[in-house]
């Protein structure tokens, strides 16, 4: 996920220091099956809603803007019909930042969920993300790599999975959509909520942020033309809904729609050439590594579907 190269040691823990008038946690006689990541977009939104059973949901936050998408997000949920508890945590740094990328905020949420698991004796952490999006694959030079978002790349999953059994937590991660589209998953969602279409606009998936530097903009509405935002409104299009989204790129006039759509050329360009490219196995090992039983004709045809 950050390019760097991690060596990892053990100690034994003390014991720690009581903490007055804390109680020890009691867990409840009807356990959730699995802890469910709940980051306020898209694709964890439409895993909650196919849950189906009532769960147990955690969202951290890192900023105002993610925060309210959670916040409207499970509103939304506990209004129509999801039941569970939704755990909110935020761990901010209080020193001076010594890394000014979100690219392990990842690491951060599998680490918080194992937690949030372990300490309510569940052995199952679910990552609801489509697996065209989970693969990922890379748009361009400047897009290879680490520069490249890696959260629920199979290859990162199976790191992460070998992390926790050679510690010895009998935890499983799981993306129970991971031969799914994002068109597919949205499609699945909403067939199952006849009001999934209203309850989308609340949820968060663009990858830029930057409304607030734009006259007319607002930092908490999707831009509309980052590769996050392409994808999310081709997937809602895929799955015949209509999207009532505000979106940066339909509510920006003037010269800040076109300073929006300057700063997004690159991403919609890039989009456009991997459409037209060929998709094989051999596309799929540019984007490598993966687990030795992970299957690659699978994998390239769930690209092609992303990218029909």
């Amino acid at each position: 996920m950050s390019g760097d190269a991690w060596e990892l040691s053990a100690s034994d823990a003390t014991a720690p220091r009581p903490v007055l008038g804390q109680q020890p946690f009691i867990p409840p006689d009807d356990v959730p099956d699995a802890v469910s990541l709940l980051g306020g977009g898209l694709d964890s939104f439409s895993g909650a809603v196919l849950k189906g059973a009532p769960g147990l949901f955690l969202s951290h936050t890192d900023n105002p803007t993610v925060t309210g998408a959670q916040r409207r997000t499970w509103n939304w949920l506990t209004s129509n019909g999801v039941e569970g508890e939704c755990v909110r945590l935020s761990l901010n740094e209080a020193s001076r930042k010594r890394e000014n990328t979100t690219r392990t905020r990842a690491l951060l949420f599998y680490a918080l969920a194992v937690a949030l698991a372990d300490a309510r004796g569940i052995d199952r952490v679910e990552v609801s993300e489509n697996g065209f999006t989970g693969l990922n694959l890379s748009l361009g030079n400047d897009r290879g790599g680490v520069l490249s978002t890696r959260s629920t790349h199979p290859w990162t999953m199976h790191l992460m999975q070998r992390l926790l059994d050679d510690a010895g937590i009998d935890i499983e991660l799981v993306n129970p959509y991971e031969w799914q589209t994002k068109g597919e998953l949205v499609r699945a969602a909403a067939d199952v909520c006849p009001a999934f279409a209203e309850g989308l606009v609340t949820t968060l998936s663009c990858a830029k942020l930057d409304g607030r530097t734009y006259k007319g903009g607002n930092p908490n509405l999707n831009c509309g033309l980052c590769v996050a935002c392409l994808t999310r409104r081709a997937s809602i299009r895929a799955a015949g809904l209509e999207d009532k989204t505000p979106y940066l790129a339909t509510i920006l006039t003037g010269t800040s729609l076109d300073q929006l759509r300057s700063r997004r050329g690159l991403d919609v360009r890039a989009v456009m050439s991997r459409v037209e490219a060929e998709i094989d196995e051999f596309t799929l090992l540019e984007n490598g590594p993966y687990p030795d039983d992970f299957d690659l004709s699978a994998a390239a045809e769930l690209c092609r579907r992303g990218f029909a």
